[in-house]
């Protein structure tokens, strides 16, 4: 529960506990490593900056460390507002400028142990990333898997995503659609400050 309370807090928007993406099988080890993303340096630190809704304008709300590894790049992010724990970021590239993330939050006392992990998705236009990282609505389910079997949960639970095919769905529907969901706030903008 604490990751979602963070979560909140660094994608600036209304977090529906009960409607977290989350897979047994996609980016399943958390502390595993990804794909780099585009536009987020390939080594040392940079600050993230969340778009205000309310003010119209972008304000400081994280520090990302980008680790590179012999076999992918994780990200190490620390918060501005000084909240306690690490919260560790890989991500899975599903087309161009279209991410597959997930989150794993570790006990700031124990940084070895996880407490939590979810899943969101992110796409990029223009240097500004917007984040997906919760469904809400059984009627988005619906239009993403418009003639598909629907995942795991929905309707005020958490959604489980099983196979690859589904998150580039989600993927795919999220690019297209993400402006639309402003007015729902199910979804972040957020830039890199280099």
């Amino acid at each position: 529960m604490k990751l979602l309370k963070i979560l909140a807090t660094l994608l600036a928007v209304i977090w529906c506990a009960s409607c977290a993406i989350q897979s047994d099988t996609l980016l399943a080890d958390p502390m595993g490593v990804g794909d780099p993303v585009e536009g987020f340096p390939k080594s040392g630190t940079f600050r993230l900056e969340v778009f205000d809704r309310d003010k119209n304008s972008y304000k400081p709300f994280a520090t990302l460390v980008s680790q590179p590894r012999a076999n992918g790049f994780s990200y190490i992010l620390a918060f501005e507002d000084g909240t306690p724990g690490r919260l560790v970021l890989q991500a899975k590239t599903l087309s161009q400028g279209n991410y597959l993330i997930r989150f794993s939050q570790y006990q700031a006392d124990r940084p070895a142990t996880l407490e939590t992990s979810a899943l969101a998705f992110v796409t990029e236009k223009d240097a500004t990333f917007y984040v997906l990282s919760a469904i809400t609505t059984m009627d988005t389910l619906n239009e993403i898997f418009a003639g598909r079997t629907l995942p795991r949960g929905g309707d005020g639970a958490d959604v489980w995503l099983d196979s690859i095919e589904q998150a580039e769905l989600i993927s795919k529907w999220f690019a297209k659609h993400y402006q639309r969901l402003a007015d729902y706030k199910d979804y972040s903008q957020f830039r890199v400050v280099k």
